[in-house]
């Protein structure tokens, strides 16, 4: 009867220490998005590591969602450490791109529509055919036929977190020594310097 019982509590042991090494293997596996560490846009220059990357994402972003699976295993492979900005929060919205000032510069009235014709006072298709601009032609409420500027410029080289512009996401800056040294806006940019990273 001891022996039994001898048994079944090495047995137990040995399972507990099985457990235990487990879960430390499985510690620190990433197995979505939210599970990187989070940080605030304030905190993106104040990490700890001589170099890494900060990746602003929003719920319900389907590019986010493209590049899901790549992020994760980035995170699990890479030597790298990657932090997360979560764009939605209230005190991230402050490193939005300002997209109405953007479009009071940049949009131009092209047109008008006037008893139900389009009168254009320049050409469309300039617009259209523009490689370096994504342009979209819209009809605004005042009747006016407007070329909306679709392609942001934000501070790609940002000092400090106050300058932080993020256009859209997925975004991801690699921070080395303190600077910005890559900021990949959109999934082909964004997943360009995983892959170069990894």
């Amino acid at each position: 009867m001891k022996k039994a019982g001898l048994i079944t509590i090495s047995v137990v042991v040995l399972a507990i220490i099985a457990l235990i090494i487990l879960t430390q293997i499985g510690a620190g596996k990433v197995s979505q998005t939210t599970d990187l560490k989070a940080i605030n846009v304030s905190d993106s220059f104040d990490q700890s590591e001589k170099e890494y990357l900060v990746y602003f994402w929003q719920e319900g972003c389907i590019y986010c969602q493209q590049i899901e699976e790549d992020v994760v295993q980035f995170a699990n492979d890479a030597d790298l450490p990657i932090y997360l900005v979560d764009m939605q929060a209230n005190q991230n919205h402050s490193a939005w791109y300002n997209w109405d000032a953007h479009h009071q510069q940049y949009d131009r009235v092209i047109g008008k529509v006037e008893d139900g014709e389009e009168q254009y006072f320049e050409d469309a298709e300039t617009f259209l055919d523009d490689s370096n601009v994504n342009w979209e032609i819209i009809v605004d409420n005042q009747d006016q036929i407007i070329a909306v500027h679709q392609t942001a410029y934000p501070e790609t080289r940002p000092s400090n977190a106050e300058a932080i512009e993020i256009a859209g996401t997925p975004t991801i800056l690699y921070i080395q020594s303190g600077q910005v040294t890559e900021y990949a806006f959109g999934t082909e940019k964004a997943l360009d310097l995983l892959s170069s990273l990894n």
